[in-house]
Protein backbone atom coordinates (compact mmCIF):
# COMPACT_ATOMS: atom_id res chain seq x y z
CA UNK A 1 0.00 0.00 0.00
CA UNK A 2 1.35 3.08 -1.00
CA UNK A 3 1.01 6.46 1.36
CA UNK A 4 -0.60 9.61 -0.44
CA UNK A 5 -0.60 12.65 1.50
CA UNK A 6 -0.82 15.27 -0.98
CA UNK A 7 -4.66 15.91 0.18
CA UNK A 8 -2.86 16.80 3.92
CA UNK A 9 -2.22 20.17 4.54
CA UNK A 10 1.11 21.55 6.66
CA UNK A 11 -1.69 23.14 8.40
CA UNK A 12 -3.73 19.82 9.71
CA UNK A 13 0.00 18.43 10.58
CA UNK A 14 1.30 21.57 12.70
CA UNK A 15 -2.34 21.22 14.89
CA UNK A 16 -1.05 17.93 16.20
CA UNK A 17 2.89 18.92 16.74
CA UNK A 18 2.66 20.20 20.61
CA UNK A 19 1.62 16.62 21.07
CA UNK A 20 3.89 15.28 19.43
CA UNK A 21 6.67 17.23 21.15
CA UNK A 22 4.55 16.24 24.69
CA UNK A 23 4.75 12.96 23.63
CA UNK A 24 8.33 12.69 22.98
CA UNK A 25 9.63 14.72 26.49
CA UNK A 26 7.38 12.27 28.39
CA UNK A 27 7.89 8.93 27.40
CA UNK A 28 11.51 8.91 25.37
CA UNK A 29 13.35 12.21 26.78
CA UNK A 30 16.47 10.40 27.05
CA UNK A 31 16.54 8.47 23.44
CA UNK A 32 19.02 9.41 21.35
CA UNK A 33 17.59 9.16 18.50
CA UNK A 34 14.91 11.71 19.05
CA UNK A 35 15.35 13.09 15.25
CA UNK A 36 13.93 9.86 14.09
CA UNK A 37 11.31 9.13 16.12
CA UNK A 38 10.34 12.86 15.12
CA UNK A 39 10.21 11.63 12.06
CA UNK A 40 8.01 9.18 13.28
CA UNK A 41 5.66 10.78 14.48
CA UNK A 42 5.21 13.10 12.10
CA UNK A 43 4.28 10.12 9.29
CA UNK A 44 2.25 8.99 12.35
CA UNK A 45 0.01 12.11 12.33
CA UNK A 46 -0.63 11.87 8.48
CA UNK A 47 -1.39 8.50 8.19
CA UNK A 48 -3.94 8.87 11.30
CA UNK A 49 -5.34 12.37 9.18
CA UNK A 50 -4.98 10.33 6.39
CA UNK A 51 -7.32 7.28 7.47
CA UNK A 52 -9.26 8.80 10.00
CA UNK A 53 -13.10 7.40 10.18
CA UNK A 54 -15.90 9.59 11.76
CA UNK A 55 -18.39 6.87 11.46
CA UNK A 56 -16.04 4.52 14.44
CA UNK A 57 -17.31 7.30 16.86
CA UNK A 58 -13.86 7.99 17.52
CA UNK A 59 -13.01 12.07 18.52
CA UNK A 60 -10.62 13.00 15.43
CA UNK A 61 -7.83 14.18 17.75
CA UNK A 62 -7.33 10.96 19.52
CA UNK A 63 -7.32 8.87 16.62
CA UNK A 64 -4.35 11.32 15.01
CA UNK A 65 -3.06 11.26 18.38
CA UNK A 66 -2.79 6.99 18.69
CA UNK A 67 -1.81 6.95 15.02
CA UNK A 68 1.25 9.50 16.07
CA UNK A 69 1.96 7.63 18.95
CA UNK A 70 2.13 4.11 18.02
CA UNK A 71 4.19 5.51 15.03
CA UNK A 72 6.55 6.56 17.43
CA UNK A 73 6.22 3.53 19.37
CA UNK A 74 7.21 1.23 16.94
CA UNK A 75 10.49 3.44 15.52
CA UNK A 76 11.56 3.14 18.86
CA UNK A 77 10.75 -0.42 18.94
CA UNK A 78 13.05 -0.51 15.53
CA UNK A 79 15.60 0.98 17.07
CA UNK A 80 16.17 -0.75 20.42
CA UNK A 81 16.29 -4.15 17.81
CA UNK A 82 18.88 -2.69 15.66
CA UNK A 83 20.96 -1.61 18.72
CA UNK A 84 20.72 -5.37 19.94
CA UNK A 85 21.46 -6.74 16.56
CA UNK A 86 24.78 -4.43 16.52
CA UNK A 87 25.68 -5.64 20.11
CA UNK A 88 25.01 -9.62 19.11
CA UNK A 89 21.92 -9.91 20.88
CA UNK A 90 18.57 -11.35 20.39
CA UNK A 91 16.35 -8.50 20.21
CA UNK A 92 13.56 -8.88 23.42
CA UNK A 93 10.82 -7.68 20.47
CA UNK A 94 11.19 -10.68 18.50
CA UNK A 95 10.18 -12.74 21.06
CA UNK A 96 7.14 -10.79 21.19
CA UNK A 97 3.91 -11.81 19.61
CA UNK A 98 3.71 -10.68 15.86
CA UNK A 99 0.19 -10.05 15.82
CA UNK A 100 0.52 -7.36 17.96
CA UNK A 101 -2.30 -4.97 17.57
CA UNK A 102 -2.13 -2.61 15.02
CA UNK A 103 -3.47 1.21 14.93
CA UNK A 104 -7.24 0.43 14.45
CA UNK A 105 -7.27 -2.77 16.78
CA UNK A 106 -5.99 -0.26 19.40
CA UNK A 107 -8.68 2.32 18.86
CA UNK A 108 -11.67 -0.35 18.72
CA UNK A 109 -9.81 -0.94 22.40
CA UNK A 110 -9.55 2.21 23.64
CA UNK A 111 -13.48 2.67 22.29
CA UNK A 112 -14.48 -0.48 24.39
CA UNK A 113 -13.24 1.66 27.35
CA UNK A 114 -14.87 4.68 26.21
CA UNK A 115 -17.75 3.11 26.35
CA UNK A 116 -17.40 0.98 29.53
CA UNK A 117 -16.73 4.67 31.17
CA UNK A 118 -19.93 5.32 30.00
CA UNK A 119 -21.56 3.70 32.64
CA UNK A 120 -19.75 4.75 35.67
CA UNK A 121 -21.36 7.73 37.41
CA UNK A 122 -19.06 11.12 37.75
CA UNK A 123 -17.26 10.37 40.63
CA UNK A 124 -16.16 6.91 39.79
CA UNK A 125 -14.72 8.42 36.36
CA UNK A 126 -12.83 10.88 37.95
CA UNK A 127 -11.10 8.17 40.28
CA UNK A 128 -10.35 6.03 37.09
CA UNK A 129 -9.43 8.93 35.27
CA UNK A 130 -7.14 9.67 37.95
CA UNK A 131 -5.58 6.82 38.40
CA UNK A 132 -5.37 5.17 34.38
CA UNK A 133 -5.48 8.38 32.50
CA UNK A 134 -3.15 10.72 34.99
CA UNK A 135 -1.19 7.94 35.98
CA UNK A 136 -1.43 8.96 39.96
CA UNK A 137 -1.40 6.59 42.53
CA UNK A 138 -4.34 5.72 45.18
CA UNK A 139 -2.99 8.25 47.70
CA UNK A 140 -2.18 11.31 44.72
CA UNK A 141 -5.69 10.35 43.35
CA UNK A 142 -7.26 10.98 47.20
CA UNK A 143 -5.64 13.95 47.75
CA UNK A 144 -6.36 15.43 44.43
CA UNK A 145 -10.22 14.52 44.90
CA UNK A 146 -10.43 15.57 48.59
CA UNK A 147 -10.97 12.15 49.51
CA UNK A 148 -9.83 9.33 51.66
CA UNK A 149 -7.11 6.68 50.08
CA UNK A 150 -9.52 4.02 51.57
CA UNK A 151 -12.70 5.60 49.32
CA UNK A 152 -10.35 5.50 46.34
CA UNK A 153 -9.69 2.27 46.95
CA UNK A 154 -13.36 1.50 47.04
CA UNK A 155 -14.69 3.34 44.15
CA UNK A 156 -11.79 1.73 41.82
CA UNK A 157 -12.80 -1.72 42.70
CA UNK A 158 -16.33 -0.72 42.22
CA UNK A 159 -15.82 1.39 38.99
CA UNK A 160 -14.13 -1.50 37.58
CA UNK A 161 -16.73 -3.98 38.69
CA UNK A 162 -19.12 -1.93 36.66
CA UNK A 163 -16.91 -1.38 33.35
CA UNK A 164 -16.63 -5.28 33.33
CA UNK A 165 -20.37 -5.72 33.56
CA UNK A 166 -20.69 -3.26 31.05
CA UNK A 167 -18.02 -4.94 28.47
CA UNK A 168 -20.15 -8.27 29.42
CA UNK A 169 -17.26 -9.50 30.92
CA UNK A 170 -16.62 -11.80 33.49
Amino acid sequence: MQNDYRDITDGQIERFIPYLNGHLRLKYRTNPEQDELYSAGLEGIAEGIRRYEPDRGVPYEYWVQMYAARYVQNRAAALRRDAARCAGEVPADELADPDAAGPEEELVRHEQVRLAMAALDPFEAEVIGALYLKGMTMRAAAGALGVKTDRVFRTHRRALEKMRAALGAE
